[in-house]
């Protein structure tokens, strides 16, 4: 019997059981095996068919989609988790061809080993076991993205933690949690939906991890006063997987490197990365602008790739929505630059919250775009503000709640300004 390379927490121990999976008939093996599949959606997991994995074939293994379960384990007798890879009959070494969903709509490929998943477990593990252990588990995201299957699959497979096999796919499932305590894995879009529909939830000392976008501080303050806990969120991507968290009760904006991370400002004041996830000894350089703070936390400042050139004058996308999300009339807000024949211009689609909708009730379109063109203005030099504005019901985001260029550039296919 092996035992894991790398530690994880004291109290967890994993071990291999490849000779034992080799050596059972080929009906007793989980159904992954031998199973392959593509897909071009974003942020999925392709190779592998990782979701069979959940699903062995032994017969006590046979659990209703809609149950808690522990984690499967090889030896029905064995009270030790599992490996991550030996339930999905994969070694340590292979490798998954991940796809990275990029603002552009247009997915990259990044290759991971099951080794890696395994180290990110370890890490997650030292820090938050007694989180995830005294409570059962649910998520909001599809185990097809990166973060759903590293927090929603492999943590309770190899935690041996009960979880539910569905994901919850509506705000009102949170009121039926009722019966124990619950870690909730979620995206900032989920939250915010949530938050935006529930008063008070009856639920027992629930932990909330959230990823995939930034949890803004009223979100923060809503998802607390509705949840009654403030989300901890972390900070990473398909090619670094977690490398900071936070959580804005106690950290307000500041995030907090992962102990085995180095992080460090490169070229154009990006972070870059070294970490055990990482496979280049030189690290991973990221697009995110962020400010080094003397304690080693670090402040992000938007993406390098939002910055543009309007008539010579640099602007980043990124400020001007912040700026509209000041005016306290816009619920959500997404600029982009466009061209034509002559020039490069920026063009914003902005959701109103209440307020916006009341103050803006029978009023001409033009004069919407002039209220906050003006307000604008205070910040910016007429030439690089938005030449186009669209006012949505919502913005078209996919099952991350990320928002791509493309789907946000159909919205300013129509003929009006």
């Amino acid at each position: 019997m092996g035992t894991a390379r790398h530690p994880v927490h004291p109290d967890v121990h994993s071990r291999a059981c490849n000779d034992r999976q080799k050596s059972r008939p080929s009906s007793q093996k989980t159904e992954c095996q031998g199973e392959a599949g593509r897909t071009e959606d974003s942020g999925r997991i392709v190779g592998t068919n990782v979701h069979s994995c959940i699903r062995p074939r032994r017969p006590e293994f046979q659990i209703r989609l809609d149950a808690y379960a522990p984690c499967p384990r090889m030896d029905s007798g064995s009270n030790l988790p599992c490996r991550i890879y030996d339930v999905c009959g994969s070694n340590e070494g292979e490798c998954l061809p991940v796809t990275h969903d990029r603002s552009t709509g247009k997915p990259k490929a990044v290759p991971q080993r099951m080794t890696e998943f395994e180290l990110d477990n370890a890490f997650i593990i030292s820090k938050w076991a007694k989180e995830f252990t005294s409570r059962k588990l649910v998520t909001t995201v599809s185990q097809h993205h990166i973060y759903g299957f590293l927090f929603g699959m492999s943590l309770p497979f190899t935690l041996g933690v009960p979880f539910r096999r569905t994901r919850i796919t509506f705000p009102e499932e949170f009121e039926k949690l009722t019966d124990e305590k619950y870690v909730i894995i979620a995206t900032p879009a989920f939250l915010k939906r949530t938050v935006e529909i529930e008063e008070k939830l009856p639920l027992k000392d629930t932990w909330i991890f959230t990823s995939g976008g930034a949890v803004s501080p009223e979100l923060a303050v809503r998802t607390t006063e509705v949840f009654g806990f403030c989300p901890l969120e972390v900070y990473g991507s398909t090619e670094t997987s977690g490398i900071a968290y936070r959580q804005q009760s106690k950290d307000e904006l500041k995030w907090t490197p992962f102990d085995n991370a180095k992080i460090w400002l490169g070229d154009a004041g990006c972070l870059r990365i070294i970490s055990p996830y990482i496979k280049d000894p030189e690290g991973f350089a990221t697009a995110d602008l962020a400010e080094m703070l003397p304690d080693g936390r670090f402040l992000l400042k938007g993406r390098s790739d939002s910055i543009v050139k309007i008539e010579e004058k640099r602007i980043s996308m990124t400020e001007v929505e912040n700026r509209l999300l000041q005016t306290g009339l816009v619920n959500d807000v997404k600029v982009i630059a466009l061209s034509n024949d002559v020039r490069q211009y920026l063009a914003a689609a902005i959701v109103l919250n209440e307020e916006g909708k009341k103050k803006f009730e029978n009023t001409e379109k033009y004069l919407i775009n002039r209220y906050f063109h003006d307000f604008l203005m205070q910040y910016f030099e007429n030439v690089v503000l938005p030449k186009k504005w669209r006012f949505v019901e919502e913005l078209p985001v996919d099952a991350q709640g990320k928002k791509h260029k493309v789907e946000i550039e159909a919205l300013f296919e129509k003929t009006s300004s």
